[in-house]
């Protein structure tokens, strides 16, 4: 939604991405080849609660949706908290959150 609200002031926004990025070697790869051991990796289930100013901090602090973006800021975070709102938060999210850790 935070995407759609940003086409209606911005002509050229780049096209919305997934957040998933493959790279060609993994964390704890480059940790190995860098000298730490004892790595570990480790997932934990995480449910966040997101309130409007959250989302909206958020929002801005994303390149597509940085203020300076916009001709307006304003406008567009009136919008979009109009839009929120009328969602009735808070919002829950449940993600993963992985952790790889190492010794040097």
């Amino acid at each position: 939604m935070a995407h759609e609200t940003a086409s209606e002031y911005v002509d050229d926004l780049p096209e919305r991405e997934t957040g998933e990025v493959e790279y060609d070697e993994t964390y704890a790869r480059v940790l190995e080849r860098n000298g730490y051991r004892d790595i570990e990796e480790r997932e934990f289930w995480v449910e966040r609660e997101w309130t409007v100013d959250g989302v909206v901090g958020y929002v801005f602090s994303l390149s597509f949706a940085s203020p300076a973006t916009f001709d307006d800021p304003e406008a567009f975070e009136t919008r979009l908290r109009e839009r929120l709102r009328a969602l009735d938060p808070p919002f829950a999210e449940a993600v993963t959150v992985e952790v790889t850790s190492g010794r040097v």
